[in-house]
């Protein structure tokens, strides 16, 4: 955990070694949620920056690589989909609903009622209205391993390991089209 109120001189204000390797992490309210891999999502007290605790986790079926929280649930992108899990009671979070994207889902942003999870060789577009029902309505072929996904306004931000960043537009869910790139050395 690292101070950045003096963005000039940033500190490390607290720490938690978490059981497995630690992928990804969303914080919300006094939580943080951490997409530990192999050891699946951790929910770590964050309310004292000195001293976090562990309070609850999730054990994933394959390895846990991010992880997205609106409300009371969490959404892990893990080795085979998407899991959606209700994290109401951080000490018991269960599994609500699942996704499996047809390959490892690496990262997972969200946007209103749809989940955009990057699987490596696409984007999927999922909608997640209903969280125990998940259904994809679209996807968009990567030109390269499509490994982080942001996603604003109606734009999904691809990042593509050597392919560079990808610019798509999500305006239609059910048809997403590129609508520019920038490739370092352009």
């Amino acid at each position: 955990i690292v101070n950045v109120s003096n963005p000039g001189n940033p500190y490390q204000a607290g720490y938690y070694q978490t059981p497995g390797t630690a992928k990804g992490v969303v914080v919300s309210g006094n939580l943080a949620y951490v997409a530990d891999h192999a050891m699946g999502l951790r929910i770590i007290n964050v309310s004292n920056p000195a001293s976090p605790y562990e309070v609850g986790y999730y054990s994933t079926s394959g390895d846990a690589y991010d992880v997205e929280v609106a409300g009371n649930l969490a959404y892990v992108a893990e080795e085979t989909g998407l899991r959606i899990l209700n994290v109401s009671n951080p000490a018991s979070p269960h599994q609500v609903g699942y996704f499996g994207s047809g390959g490892r889902a690496y990262s997972v942003a969200l946007a209103g009622s749809l989940a955009y999870i990057a699987n490596g060789n696409s984007l999927r577009v999922v909608n997640v209205s209903s969280p125990s029902s998940p259904y994809q309505v679209g996807s968009w072929s990567a030109p390269g391993n499509a490994w982080g996904v942001e996603a604003a306004g109606n734009l999904a931000y691809v990042s593509c390991f050597q392919a560079g960043l990808h610019i798509v537009s999500v305006s239609n869910p059910a048809s997403p089209m590129e609508v520019g790139y920038y490739e370092e050395g352009q």
